[in-house]
């Protein structure tokens, strides 16, 4: 069987404040076994989608943003296989170098930091206009137009 850059049951790091600020029934539902979720009333169905959108907001920033308190919501199998990919061949990218797949958790370390920046651009988003998230498309042309070029 071949080897994954990270392994399927790694627990993902987010920051604590931001679980609890923008995970926490707010962009997303926070479930218990058994309940359903209702698409009109979040964003993102689930704690991933949220996390891979937070990260691609920070790869497109180019800045990473280091994790003070951690909390674990969800393991890395839980991204889907695709979207997984997509966030592996990014953090490859900004590394510049296929390098980086050797270390598994320095690889997981940047991915969760580039998401880590992307929550944070999304925080002060919110705080600036509360109801930002409810037409998440509005929303994203607005972050990704106000953020600088990134610089190669």
């Amino acid at each position: 069987m071949e080897s994954q850059p990270i392994d399927e049951g790694t627990l993902i790091n987010i920051e604590l404040d931001y679980y609890t600020r923008l995970f926490n029934n707010r962009l997303c539902p926070s479930l218990k076994e058994g309940e359903k979720r209702d698409k009109k009333d979040y964003p993102f169905l689930h704690m991933w989608e949220l996390f891979v959108y937070a990260a691609i907001l920070g790869f497109n920033d180019g800045k990473r943003k280091a994790l003070d308190k951690l909390h674990k919501p969800f393991r890395w199998g839980n991204i889907g296989n695709a979207h997984q990919k997509n966030l592996l061949i990014l953090a490859v990218a900004k590394a510049n170098s296929f390098e980086s797949l050797k270390d598994k958790e320095e690889l997981k370390k940047a991915i969760e930091e580039y998401a880590n920046q992307g929550l944070s651009i999304i925080d002060q988003e919110l705080k600036n206009n509360p109801s930002a998230y409810a037409d998440l498309e509005s929303f994203t042309l607005k972050v990704l137009t106000d953020l600088p070029p990134v610089r190669s």
